[in-house]
């Protein structure tokens, strides 16, 4: 009962312009539309002239060795027509090493590796020639260890105490 008095003074505080019955709110002002600005460059030139100029030739090379480590190195040389040659390679400081030589034409890439790697033996995958003369691997022998029998002490068990309670005997 006291919900619909209630609701009964709050409809005639709103006829009688008591409680506003709506809110004169003006929509909100959005801005006007983004417009970028257009740049007041272009955009730069690519920095080839001609996709298809024919290729420069150039030859380059590095060797690194120290006496620690071994040592790596790369020949490389390009043609007029794109075909490239080179070679790679390393030495590690055990006598362990691999060189690669290559030619990179029309007709594909294609390897010869030559290589004295333990567990390498000659075969030709995938139109690379490989040529091994694996050196044995070091066999390494470790002393044996003299490991004593484990002695176990035997235990000393205390017999339970027996305070006198008795049940029922």
């Amino acid at each position: 009962m006291l919900l619909k008095v209630v609701l009964l003074c709050l409809v005639a505080a709103a006829s009688a312009g008591i409680v506003p019955a709506h809110y004169n709110y003006a929509a909100p002002a959005y801005p006007a539309a983004y417009h970028p600005v257009k740049a007041a460059y272009a955009h730069p030139a690519p920095a080839y002239a001609d996709v298809y100029a024919k290729p420069e030739p150039y030859s380059f090379g590095y060797e690194a060795k120290n006496d620690y480590d071994g040592a790596l190195w790369q020949q490389e040389s390009g043609d007029e027509y794109g075909s490239k040659r080179g070679s790679y390679g390393y030495t590690d400081a055990y006598g362990i090493s691999r060189t690669v030589e290559y030619v990179a034409d029309e007709t594909g890439f294609h390897a010869w590796i030559k290589t004295n790697e333990p567990g390498t033996a000659n075969q030709n995958p995938a139109d690379v020639q490989i040529a091994a003369d694996p050196i044995p691997a070091p066999v390494y022998t470790h002393p044996k260890a003299v490991v004593a029998s484990p002695h176990y002490a035997k235990a000393v068990v205390a017999a339970p105490a027996h305070y006198g309670l008795s049940y029922g005997h």
